[in-house]
């Protein structure tokens, strides 16, 4: 019995993505930027490589076009063990629970476990696709994450979401499997001190529409020239079902 995702994930060797650098020598430093962007139906990844000047949207799902970049924003867990595809149970609205209820241990553990197996499938997915251009580099990393602007939960919201990424990118590089035990371990070490794993990933919750604005800005539709009146629409999938 169980769940089990209708959508196939891409065939990677996940265990690529447990470490934070590439095997062999480390040469000159090398910066890349981990774009995400956590939906309320799916999630999104583009990393940013500055070094080359070049950004990769990153797949997901063995899937045609568009389809390929969106993980749905869902987790399955079996006996304390995450899983991005199948398990006994499922965890679906995994942000908009979390906005609803940001305190909550449980779903604090949930989204660091859902958030690992993304990091860690990043990570495998960027080692194998672009082996030649970050061999022997010592990658410094950044991982950017929007968030909505929410009313006065706003500064505890993005605390809370900052301590879930450095513990999700800690579980990430822990081998074996991502489960809640291990993730609620992280969390705890983080909550408590903020500035563990400060020398390895540098960690930024910024407003979803800043990010847009800033990505427009610096987007070849801009002209500086132009008197630039414009209206940003953000339609959400608040009211589907992942």
């Amino acid at each position: 019995g169980g769940y089990q995702d209708s959508l196939k994930l891409l065939k990677i060797d996940e265990s690529n993505g447990i470490p934070e650098q590439m095997p062999g020598p480390l040469g000159r430093d090398r910066e890349l930027v981990i774009g995400l962007d956590f939906g309320t139906s799916c999630v999104k990844v583009v990393v940013g490589d500055r070094g080359a000047s070049k950004a990769y949207a990153v797949p997901f799902l063995d899937a045609l076009g568009v389809t390929a970049y969106l993980l749905p924003s869902r987790l399955f867990e079996q006996s304390g063990a995450f899983s991005l595809s199948k398990g006994v149970d499922v965890h679906r609205d995994l942000k908009l629970r979390f906005l609803a209820n940001p305190t909550s241990s449980h779903l604090q553990e949930t989204l660091v476990g859902f958030l690992a197996l993304v990091i860690r499938r990043c990570r495998a997915w960027l080692f194998t696709a672009h082996v030649e251009t970050l061999a022997k580099r010592n990658i410094l990393w950044k991982l950017v994450l929007g968030r909505a602007v929410d009313r006065a939960k706003n500064d505890q919201v993005g605390q809370l979401m900052a301590a879930v990424l450095n513990a999700a990118w800690a579980v990430a590089g822990s081998a074996g499997v991502v489960d809640r035990l291990t993730c609620g371990r992280e969390l705890a070490m983080h909550r408590a001190d903020p500035t563990i794993g400060k020398d390895s990933l540098e960690v930024s919750v910024v407003p979803e529409l800043a990010a847009q604005i800033y990505g427009f800005v610096n987007s070849r539709q801009f002209d500086p020239r132009a008197k630039n009146f414009y209206l940003f629409v953000d339609v959400g999938a608040g009211d589907r079902k992942s």
